[in-house]
């Protein structure tokens, strides 16, 4: 955890004033989502996917090896419309639906507590 990159940034709150938070690189979040939307069926994962592309698209790309296939090809079979996003960040179609062929949505297991967390550092 020592390696995480975050940012700092200051904040003013209606209770608590002033102070600084530290938002976690755009490029975790989007692994974390990832996950989520390859092992839940929640729609507004496949949405904050869509919402980090639209923002971070050239982070994304730069770091795109980084995501794993597996998981990039789960998501493309439960939401099918994401495949247009992950082309434009340069990830491997092919690949990834071949990393998940083997795969069926409806066998996975059960998600658990810190699933998406396991995601955001995997």
């Amino acid at each position: 955890m020592q390696a995480l990159q975050t940012q700092s940034i200051s904040v003013t709150g209606q209770v608590y004033g002033n102070g600084q938070t530290f938002l976690l690189d755009p490029v975790y979040l989007f692994k974390g989502k990832l996950r989520a939307a390859a092992m839940r069926g929640k729609f507004h994962d496949s949405a904050d996917l869509r919402w980090l592309e639209s923002r971070y698209i050239n982070m994304l790309r730069q770091r795109r090896n980084e995501f794993s296939l597996e998981y990039l090809g789960l998501a493309m079979k439960r939401y099918p419309e994401l495949e247009q996003l992950f082309n434009r960040i340069g990830v491997n179609i092919a690949a990834a639906t071949a990393a998940a062929a083997h795969l069926d949505l409806r066998h996975l297991p059960a998600p658990q507590r810190g699933d998406v967390q396991r995601g955001l550092l995997g």
